[in-house]
């Protein structure tokens, strides 16, 4: 897998097909998804669809990073950017596990640099 970014506990990297499950059991969680007017996915079949059909990379040269502990390898989330073409803005935009809330891994994630 090729990493993006780097802090010192986190590596941050493309999402893949097999991230499916943890993509699904994140959007699963109404507090994840409280205020980004996105919906949970049906099923782990749907998530996969996303992530296979998720072309932002090859697009625009970045997307959605998954977030992996270095420590267990462990999903824990996605940080990343989003362009949105009609008003030609990016945005950054985050989803955690709510069992790591509070534990400083939006701005860490947020604020690495290549």
């Amino acid at each position: 897998m090729k990493t993006i970014l780097e802090t010192s506990r986190f590596f941050l990297r493309e999402l893949n097909a097999h991230d499916a499950e943890s993509f699904f059991a994140l959007s699963a969680n109404p507090n994840v998804l409280k205020y980004t007017g996105d919906r949970a996915f049906d099923n782990v079949d749907e998530a996969r669809n996303f992530l296979q059909n998720y072309k932002e990379y090859e697009r625009y040269g970045f997307g959605k990073w998954a977030i992996i502990s270095k420590n267990d390898k462990k999903f824990v989330g996605w940080c990343g950017l989003k362009f949105h073409p009609e008003t030609h803005e990016v945005d950054l935009g985050l989803r955690i596990f709510e069992e790591f809330w509070n534990q400083g891994i939006a701005t860490e994630t947020a604020k690495s640099k290549t």
